[in-house]
């Protein structure tokens, strides 16, 4: 009796699991199709759960492996990262929940990429094109720096032909290029990285003068410094009621890009909140960029309502969308006291956003000190070219609460005080001075000397 109680258990389960795979089937049909990303220059094939990526302009495509994932219901996990499919009466969106970006999927027929000449490795001639192409559809800043992309293209292209190698190929597509002082138009082949930009000061690219800067703030400034091991934010305290949080990196590289800064500063923020701080320094004058997803999760434990942070727009041969309006949600945990965020020349994308972010907060408790920001704030579209070639370019543009377009504009600190390797070699830091001196306070490693 027993037996046939187990199997009927075991039969009802074999019943369970492949209604469960139809159903899955019959869900996911209903996605099955070619799409392109409006403005993202990517073709997205899906079949019963299987999501293939390309790469693809007017006249070519190339495959992208790394970005190639799966549909579970109605969720997309690929190398884009984590999105949710929603049909509407516009046609099918795909959702970055998080960064509240919505992404317009155009139904395309099955002939979209035969119609177009697939790039592999060992074709300089198309590979250079298609790099042309993706700049010339998808780059949003051209006029902003006097460049002429199409012009400069006309000039190079007699110089490639199926004798270039890749590293001749290389110095076309830097040349191409090159007027662009954007510092998310990155370049990189093997070991060589090429960005036009000149905005990395020099104590950003020498060990030396680097280990100098961060080594008195960890040495000589921060008391009860921690680290953590799964993300790039550390904390400790300046003096009683002055807290530190230095953050050098906006989110991780993963599907969920907040995950472990979450974790982070809900251990910081209840801590000082325990202390009774009453303001906290953020330290971004090392900070590169990141995602913009953990910009807004960072702002929003500073705020106890929802506010709207910027806005940002894609662009798309010749044309920007209409402007997407992007939030700051407040967190489970608020800290509610002044906040001093130390800026640079170096400050970059999404510590840009999140600054942005921060003095678009109703409050007004936040207060700027440093350098001027770099001024850059689009998503670095990450594309690639078969041969080991990647790069990178500004395809969207951000508009401040406001209304302001942000692209080149840096942030002008409330206080400016530089960045001085000669006062970190003096044991000094003149933006922590000037910020403790503020806020009435006394460094502990100063009173305990």
């Amino acid at each position: 009796m027993k037996k046939k109680k187990a199997i009927v258990v075991i039969l009802s389960l074999i019943v369970l699991i492949v209604l469960s795979a139809g159903a899955c089937l019959l869900i996911h049909s209903r996605y099955n199709g070619v799409y392109a990303v409006e403005g993202y220059g990517l073709c997205i094939l899906m079949q019963n759960g299987s999501v293939k990526v390309y790469e693809v302009t007017d006249d070519y495509y190339s495959a992208e492996p790394g970005f190639d994932g799966l549909l579970l219901i109605d969720m997309l996990y690929s190398g884009l990262g984590k999105m949710k499919l929603v049909q509407t009466d516009e046609g099918l969106q795909m959702i970055d929940v998080g960064a509240q970006v919505t992404y317009r999927l155009l139904r395309k027929d099955a002939l979209f990429l035969k119609d177009r000449t697939e790039v592999k490795e060992g074709m300089p001639v198309e590979a250079f094109a298609m790099f042309y192409q993706m700049y010339d559809e998808n780059y949003a800043f051209e006029s902003l720096y006097g460049a002429d992309l199409t012009a400069k293209y006309e000039e190079l292209k007699s110089r490639v032909n199926l004798k270039t190698t890749d590293a001749e190929l290389f110095e076309r597509m830097k040349e191409l290029v090159t007027d662009l002082k954007d510092g998310h138009v990155e370049l990189t082949f093997g070991d060589e990285v090429f960005c036009a930009a000149e905005y990395r000061p020099e104590w950003i690219t020498d060990n030396e003068q680097l280990s100098l800067l961060s080594g008195v703030i960890i040495g000589r400034y921060a008391k009860n410094y921690t680290k953590f091991d799964d993300c790039l934010i550390r904390y400790g305290m300046l003096s009683e009621d002055v807290g530190l949080i230095i953050i050098h990196n906006m989110g991780t590289e993963s599907l969920d890009k907040t995950k472990s800064t979450r974790a982070a500063m809900d251990q910081i923020v209840r801590e000082f909140n325990d202390a009774g701080i009453s303001s906290v320094v953020i330290e971004l004058r090392f900070n590169g960029g990141g995602f913009d997803e953990a910009s807004l999760l960072l702002a929003g434990y500073f705020t106890e309502s929802p506010y709207l942070a910027y806005r940002k727009q894609v662009y798309c041969n010749g044309v920007f969308s209409e402007p997407q309006d992007i939030y700051v949600k407040p967190g489970k945990l608020f800290f509610d006291g002044d906040v001093y965020v130390l800026t640079s020349g170096y400050t970059i994308s999404a510590a840009e956003t999140f600054i942005r972010a921060m003095l678009a907060n109703p409050n007004g408790r936040v207060t700027v000190v440093g350098e001027k920001t770099a001024g850059f704030y689009s998503d670095a579209l990450e594309r690639s070219l078969p041969g080991g070639y990647t790069y990178s370019l500004s395809n969207e543009r951000y508009l401040s609460h406001t209304g302001e377009i942000l692209e080149g504009k840096g942030i002008e600190p409330d206080v400016r005080i530089p960045v001085c390797v000669d006062a970190a070699r003096a044991g000094r830091d003149d933006a922590l001075d000037y910020i403790l001196k503020s806020t009435g306070s006394i460094a502990i490693i100063r009173r305990e000397e």
